[in-house]
């Protein structure tokens, strides 16, 4: 099974409030481990209200797409699939253009092989953003 950012988001938030509920059986530390407990499920009832997972902006590998950076938030997977799409069509279509437009074949052939990466790229961040919790 894939290493999903899903999978590493539920493994952290397990460790933290198993860590929280160990915290809480010492008379010593019971009000820090209430007190993270609490704060951890506030913090997935927010996830599951507003459309937004704090541990995948924080796990997930940074991206110079803008799409990347601002699909985070209220629209979630399909919102963030569709900007991402149109960022890589844009690229891919200026990538395109340009090989078309060349007068030579080795300029010809750099603009290809940009769109072949274009397209690699981004089939390999559509599939981890399939699999991405939001």
């Amino acid at each position: 099974m894939p290493n999903s950012l899903e999978r590493k988001a539920s493994a952290l938030n397990g460790l933290i409030v198993l860590g929280a509920c160990a915290l809480g059986a010492f008379e010593a530390t019971r009000l820090l481990g209430i007190s993270i407990a609490i704060f951890m499920g506030a913090g997935l009832i927010f996830s599951g209200w507003a459309n937004f997972c704090g541990w995948y902006r924080i796990l997930s590998p940074r991206g110079s797409s803008q799409s990347s950076r601002t699909s985070f938030w209220i629209g979630g997977r399909e919102a963030h699939l569709t900007g991402l799409s149109d960022h890589y069509d844009t690229q891919i279509s200026e990538a395109t253009k340009l090989a078309n437009e060349s007068t030579s074949d080795v300029e010809k052939n750099q603009h290809l092989d940009q769109v072949h990466r274009l397209r690699t790229e981004h089939q390999m961040k559509r599939e981890e953003s399939e699999h991405a919790v939001y």
